[in-house]
This record gives C-alpha cells, sequence and structure tokens, in this order.
C-alpha cells in the first residue's frame, strides 16, 4: 500500500481507526524521547585501583635499604601499561623507575627497577654542597620506547647558574649513548641562566624542549635531532616567534610543549599582564608563527577574572585535534584551583565544553594553598580528561594527591577525596598524570616519608 497519493488508496474509516488505535503508542513513544533527553549523564566516580600496589598506592626510595630518597616529578605510562616515573635523588642526581602493571618495580629496568645519574663531574658537585644544582621538570616517551626527561643542569663553563639538560634513558633503564654520545646533553638555549620544564617528541623521534630563562621573561623553545645535534636554525626561528608573539617587555614562561598531527608545536605559556595567566601559541614545523591559529598565532585569556594568579603547566591534543590545557585558578583565598581549558583547533575556547559552555572547567574549591613554581597538569583520554594537582588535607599543613576526572563535555566532573600515602609524614606531591590502554587513571609524584625523606609515589584509579 502506498499512502502518499500513489496508485493505490486506502478508506477514510480504516484511517481514523488506524490512528485511534496507535496514537496512544506515539504519545508513549515521544513521552519516552523527552525522559531520555532530560535524563542526566551517569555520574562518574573514581576509585584506588586494589590491583596495583598496596590498595592502589606504591611508595618506595631509590634504595630501599639505604633509604636513599627519591623525588617524584614526573610520570608516563608505556605502552604496557608500566608507570614511568623520574626526578630527582640526592648527589646530584636524576632518577628514573619503572614499575609493572600491578605495581611491583619493574627488575628489567635497570637490573632493579630504579636508576640514578649524574652529569655533573665531581669538582661541580662538591662545590655545589647542598645548592640544588641538577633537577627534572618532565619528561616524555618517544616512539621506540626511550623515555626522555628534561631539567636543568649546572651552566656550561661555570659562566650561568643553569642550562636546559635532557637525557634519554633505552627501555632496559639504562643511558641511550646514541644521545649526544653519552645519553644526555647541556644546553645553552639563552645568554642568561636557562630552565627546560617541558618536552614533547615527534613520529621521527626528534625532541623539543620547552622552557624560560632570565628570571622568568622570555620563554624558549629548543629542537634536537633524534642524535641529540640542536637544530639551530629552527630553535632561532622558535624562539624569535615566541618573543613577537607576547612582545617585548612581557615576562613569560613556556611550561608545555605538545606536536599535533600536522607537526605543529602547540607552546604553552604563562604571562605577566598585571597577573599571571594562561596562553598558548602553536608554531608552523619551521618555527614560524601560524597566524591561522587564535588571535594571529595566540591564544591568551583569563580564565576567571577575579583569580589572584592562573598558570597552565600542561598541554595535550586529543582524537578530535582540540587542545587540552591544565593549571591552576587562585581563588581570593590564594587556593589553587584545578583548571581545566579546552581549545578548538582554531585556538578558540570550545564552547561545547566547561558546565555554561565556556570552554573550560575550575574546579572550586578543590586545590592547595601552596607557593610551589610549577603545579597541576592534564592528561587526555578516551572520554575522558583528568587533571592532578596538590589538595589541602583534613587537618593542618597536609597536602595530600588530588585528582579530579571528567567527561568529555566537561560538566561530569568526579574528584577523589585528600588522602595520604602509606607512611607519609603529611606532605604528598603529585607531578604528573596519565590514561593507561585500560583507561585507568594514574598520578605520579612524590610522599614524604616519616623519616623526611622523599619516595617515588604512584597511585592508580578506577573510573565508574
Amino acid at each position: 500500500m502506498i499512502l502518499d497519493g500513489g496508485h493505490q488508496t486506502i478508506g477514510g474509516s480504516f484511517v481514523f481507526g488506524l490512528l485511534i488505535w496507535i496514537s496512544p503508542w506515539l504519545a508513549a513513544q515521544e513521552n519516552g524521547a523527552n525522559d531520555t533527553k532530560k535524563q542526566p549523564a551517569a555520574a562518574l566516580s573514581i576509585a584506588l585501583d586494589p590491583g596495583f600496589g598496596t590498595g592502589g598506592f606504591v611508595a618506595d626510595f631509590l634504595e630501599a635499604k639505604e633509604q636513599t630518597g627519591a623525588l617524584g616529578r614526573f610520570l608516563a605510562v608505556d605502552s604496557q601499561n608500566r608507570p614511568v616515573i623520574a626526578g630527582n635523588s640526592p648527589g646530584q642526581k636524576f632518577s628514573i623507575g619503572r614499575y609493572t602493571s600491578d605495581g611491583r618495580p619493574d627488575l628489567t629496568f635497570a637490573g632493579k627497577g630504579k636508576h640514578s645519574v649524574c652529569i655533573e663531574d665531581n669538582a661541580t658537585v662538591e662545590s655545589a654542597g647542598n645548592t640544588e644544582l641538577q633537577f627534572t621538570h618532565g619528561g616524555t616517551i618517544d616512539a621506540k620506547g626511550r623515555v626522555v626527561i628534561i631539567g636543568k643542569g649546572g651552566g656550561i663553563g661555570g659562566e650561568r647558574k643553569w642550562d636546559f639538560a635532557l637525557l634519554r634513558f633505552l627501555p632496559n633503564g639504562l643511558l641511550d649513548k646514541t644521545f649526544s654520545g653519552v645519553g644526555y646533553r647541556k644546553f645553552q638555549a639563552h645568554e642568561e641562566w636557562n630552565i627546560g620544564l617541558a618536552v614533547a617528541t615527534a613520529p621521527d623521534c626528534s625532541v623539543v624542549a620547552a622552557g624560560y630563562a632570565k628570571s622568568q621573561s622570555d620563554p624558549l623553545l629548543i629542537r634536537c635531532h633524534e642524535t641529540g645535534e640542536v637544530d639551530e636554525k629552527f630553535s632561532a626561528t622558535a624562539n624569535g616567534s615566541l618573543r613577537w608573539l607576547i612582545k617585548e617587555g612581557t615576562p613569560a614562561m613556556a611550561t608545555s610543549v605538545a606536536i599535533d598531527a600536522q607537526g605543529r608545536f602547540l607552546v604553552g605559556m604563562n604571562l605577566v599582564k598585571e597577573r599571571w595567566f594562561w596562553s598558548l601559541a602553536r608554531l608552523k614545523p619551521d618555527g614560524e608563527i601560524d597566524d591561522s591559529f587564535g588571535d594571529q598565532g595566540l591564544w591568551s585569556k583569563p580564565l576567571d577574572p577575579n583569580a589572584q594568579i592562573e598558570m597552565s603547566f600542561s598541554n595535550a591534543v586529543d582524537a578530535q585535534g582540540r587542545i587540552v590545557m591544565g593549571g591552576y585558578s587562585a581563588d581570593g583565598s590564594e587556593l589553587r584551583r584545578l583548571a581545566v581549558a579546552r581549545l578548538t583547533q582554531s585556538g578558540h575556547l570550545d564552547a561545547d565544553f566547561g558546565p555554561d559552555g565556556n570552554g573550560y572547567v575550575i574546579v572550586d574549591g578543590y586545590g592547595a594553598n601552596v607557593d610551589y613554581r610549577y603545579g597541576p597538569r592534564a592528561a587526555v583520554g578516551a572520554n575522558h580528561i583528568a587533571i592532578t594537582g596538590p589538595v589541602n588535607g583534613a587537618k593542618g599543613n597536609i597536602k595530600c594527591f588530588g585528582l579530579a576526572v571528567m567527561d568529555g563535555s566537561g560538566k561530569n566532573v568526579a574528584k577523589i577525596e585528600p588522602r595520604l600515602f602509606p607512611g607519609s609524614k603529611g606532605t604528598d606531591q603529585p607531578w604528573g598524570v596519565a590514561f593507561d590502554s585500560e583507561n585507568r587513571v594514574v598520578v605520579g609524584g612524590a610522599s614524604q616519608a616519616i623519616s623526611s625523606k622523599f619516595r617515588f609515589a604512584v597511585a592508580r584509579y578506577v573510573l565508574k
């Protein structure tokens, strides 16, 4: 039968009866559809993973017998769901460790699961005394499974306090001596002292490092070939681009870097214009400004106009090419609230993200009153975004791991309650977050033991 003016017809009484019969069913379907639309998204929840470490926690020293301290400052998860943590240990040493997927030290990594190296000569270490000379600030895992660490080392030739420092470790935990011949290199990125804060690697395993120089006034971006040789032309072009974008005399520091699918460099920065606030530049593969992004190559905007200070420390590209930034927004009580912003590919706040469609989420009342120079970082999963940073504990000056996870809309947010690691004296510092292939959230950093020495600290959480 054809109902719309075709070659056959249906009697009017039949149609009338049919409509009476199906009308209640149609109404029910419509009401059901409306009810479905009104249903809120299922609430997120976060729980410690009992299948990892002891009740979801791992905290241990670099050397258990001697209780050698290890201050974790970076975390990543490799292709086998093994958490990798890097940081610092006494004696001006960079330290690194890897755990199995169930939270035990991975004995296939440097023979005992952890390793430390010093890139300074003995005379430099002795003359430094207790002065901080080497420090880990960030890292990543490249396409060949090698771990790249970024930080600072003693100034080359003693002419500056610090210079950029890059180290690369093989998957077995030992220094990769195909990188600059020794597995590490220091680089004078500026005529004044300079510090590396973040690193990303390209599919060809070249390395791009971001940081700053001269008391936080000059943002820097340096690229090295896979061999460790510095790409001087790119680095000069990129640094000129960043300085032009933020304008001469504007204090700025580059705190994060990512590479998108088109090989463009996304450089997260903090700028000072009356106060610190977030910004992001996009550079072309040759280091020139991509003026199709944001406002002639730069996005820069306060999130909360009433915030005392706002600073970002990570950026990542999701599967749709959107850029997710993580950091903090400090309220009137100087509580550094965890915050996430998402930008479109064109460099504008994403109107499809956040509780009010404003492109960002500030987790109100959730953060810490601290004076750390650096801060919270975010990670992107298949369907979620996670951000970690310190949060105030229930009493006193206790600081705990903080973690907030949100869905892709930014409207459904869950957070963990403050809880210290077993054996903690009261200061736990999270510095890195990642999703593994099973959508579990892994957070890494440091936990201060009762002895006051710091330990590598890793926690894993499941989403429900």
